[in-house]
């Protein structure tokens, strides 16, 4: 619901973020919003302590008398408004919203979509694309507030239907009507940044093609430079640079948006996304926190920060987060993704197998499902399920063409070229060139370069478990040869370097 009126005249617009008396805005801080939006949401039912801690202090650990205090300056303001008691603690339990609470659903004029999205990540999508919208219209009067941009060009309204796709044929019909309208509004940068996010989408669900990427680039450079004020058309090709592993030259575009667009969530999403891939996590929390404390209802900040408390070893907060997208988004695709990811990261490769198959037959395509599908079948003791996928892969223009080809290496000769390619700067590249000597029999000097790659930020614990490298490791050794002893130390010093990225749980202050 996205208003609630609180007893006779409060209004909580959860959409604004605001609370008003009569139409007047009542003073409230990020903190005590968050409070009174958890209260309210819950009401009449108790909130719990803990419930307080994940939902309004987002896990940060802090005394109960701090929680008191906040409630309490809570009350005082919503008292000085209504001229009511409105929060009641129930000692040693919790607190309790007790104003008469009525959910108010503004008008909603919905997006006529092929792809039943929920309506709030419906609102997240358009409101990226009012800001664009902001931008353009910045072009031509670069001095006009914001908050006086009324007119929307027609052609932004239909480029909005065709944001969140991810049904094969709604993508396709996306694309046809897309490129109709770029013949009659050239070089527009909606259009053209629209255009490029659905060949990705495509790119990486259904046609995992050099053409296709191709054509995502391609748009995705028209919009930077036939409109290089634009921080949409940036973003765009830092996107598509990603995915081509280039992420230096995704965060040099990820910074002319960002001197454009300062406050725009998807800059830092994006910025996130490419440090996190690189294995740079420090880098990557604090451009998904950026992004998380402007916007944290957001769907697309939650997700990404959902993949970046992964790789931080934040296991249950990554549980929470996706366990609610996965409600809240319709099961999408790239959400479900990252579920794969959390179930092998916390080893639970039996239920990565179950999920991952269901997964897998609905987006057999799909780079980046059959990655992880492969992972998870060796781990499950699935050999030759797992060399089919790392076939399929070999022969796609992937990011992870190039290790699929070492994988299946691993396991015999391998009808592919061995390359190395310098260019893909993910971490998981760092693996491949250390698991090139492996194929060649050479296990000193695979140990050697794996410690290369986790110098390079390489962390992914579970790959090293793959039974198709410990068995390649371990093939001309024995349990007490230097080989097993050096490979099992640098898999425990891996072990402990994730446990230290974890958040340190100190108190804090109010």
């Amino acid at each position: 619901m996205a208003c609630y009126k609180l007893g006779d005249d409060l209004m909580l617009d959860v959409t604004k973020r605001s609370l008003t008396k009569s139409g007047v805005e009542v003073d409230l801080s990020e903190l005590s919003y968050r409070l009174l939006k958890c209260l309210v949401e819950h009401a009449p039912h108790l909130v719990s302590h803990q419930e307080l801690l994940e939902q309004v202090w987002q896990g940060k650990v802090v005394s109960d008398d701090t929680i008191k205090k906040r409630v309490s300056r809570l009350r005082e303001v919503i008292q000085k408004a209504a001229q009511k008691n409105s929060i009641v603690a129930e000692r040693g339990l919790g607190y309790r919203f007790t104003l008469e609470i009525t959910p108010l659903a503004p008008p909603i004029h919905t997006l006529s979509s092929g792809f039943n999205y929920p309506k709030h990540v419906v609102f997240a999508l358009i409101a990226s694309l009012i800001f664009a919208v902001v931008l353009i219209s910045n072009t031509v009067v670069s001095k006009r507030d914001i908050n006086s941009v009324t007119d929307t060009p027609p052609v932004l309204t239909e480029v909005s239907q065709y944001l969140s796709l991810r049904d094969e044929q709604d993508i396709n019909r996306g694309i046809f009507r897309l490129e109709q309208l770029l013949e009659q509004f050239s070089n527009t940068p909606a259009v053209l940044c629209a255009l490029s996010d659905l060949y990705l989408v495509k790119y990486q669900l259904y046609e995992p093609s050099d053409k296709t990427l191709q054509y995502a680039l391609n748009y995705a450079k028209a919009a930077a430079k036939y409109n290089p004020t634009e921080a949409w058309a940036y973003v765009t090709l830092a996107n598509a640079k990603i995915l081509s592993g280039q992420i230096t030259v995704a965060l040099e575009q990820i910074d002319k948006a960002k001197k454009l667009a300062p406050n725009w969530v998807d800059v830092y999403v994006t910025q996130a996304k490419a440090y996190r891939l690189r294995g740079e996590i420090s880098h990557a929390w604090n451009s998904i926190q950026i992004a998380y404390s402007k916007q944290p209802d957001n769907p697309v900040v939650k997700l990404e920060r959902a993949n970046v408390l992964i790789t931080k070893n934040m296991f249950s907060w990554a549980q929470r987060s996706i366990s609610e997208q996965l409600l809240q988004s319709n099961n999408d695709p790239f959400v479900r993704i990252a579920k794969t990811e959390l179930l092998l990261a916390t080893k639970q490769y039996l239920a990565a197998l179950d999920w991952q198959t269901q997964l897998h037959s609905e987006f057999p395509k799909s780079f980046q499902v059959t990655f992880l599908n492969a992972i998870t079948n060796d781990l499950n003791g699935k050999p030759d399920l797992a060399d089919r996928d790392f076939k399929y892969l070999a022969n796609r223009a992937t990011i992870f063409s190039s290790i699929s080809q070492l994988f299946l290496a691993l396991r015999g000769p391998s009808n592919n070229t061995l390359q190395d390619n310098k260019a893909n700067e993910l971490s998981i590249s760092y693996l491949a060139r250390a698991l090139y000597p492996l194929t060649l029999g050479e296990s000193e000097q695979f140990l050697v370069q794996l410690k290369a790659a986790i110098e390079h930020n390489f962390a992914t614990e579970y790959f090293l478990q793959m039974p198709r490298i410990q068995t390649a490791v371990l093939s001309e050794s024995n349990e007490t040869s230097n080989t097993h002893s050096a490979f099992r130390q640098i898999k425990e010093s891996l072990y402990i370097m994730n446990q230290q990225k974890r958040i340190k749980r100190v108190p804090i202050k109010s």
